[in-house]
């Protein structure tokens, strides 16, 4: 399992309104319960994201990142934590 959680902002001359979404990648492939989306409507607009989601590896190593899409944008105070459940048999 994995948890994230960041704070969001417009960067600077930046057209708005626009959508951030950040994504859990596990090796390549996007976790459909790890998104995160986020409208910004004005430029002092500051917003907390967050999810946490299950995701299975099958085979170690395995690559995890977590993956922005949409406008530009700064971040600060962000991070991840991976839980280890148990083992698949």
């Amino acid at each position: 399992m994995a948890a994230f959680q960041g704070n969001f902002s417009p960067a600077g001359d930046t057209t708005l309104p626009y959508t951030i979404t950040i994504s859990l990648n596990v090796n390549g492939s996007m976790s459909q319960s790890g998104i995160a989306s986020q409208k910004f409507n004005l430029s002092s607009d500051n917003q907390s994201l967050a999810f946490s989601a299950p995701f299975t590896v099958s085979s170690v190593p395995a690559a995890v990142s977590i993956q922005s899409l949409g406008g530009p944008f700064l971040y600060n105070t962000t991070g991840l934590t991976i839980y280890r459940l148990g083992d698949l048999s």
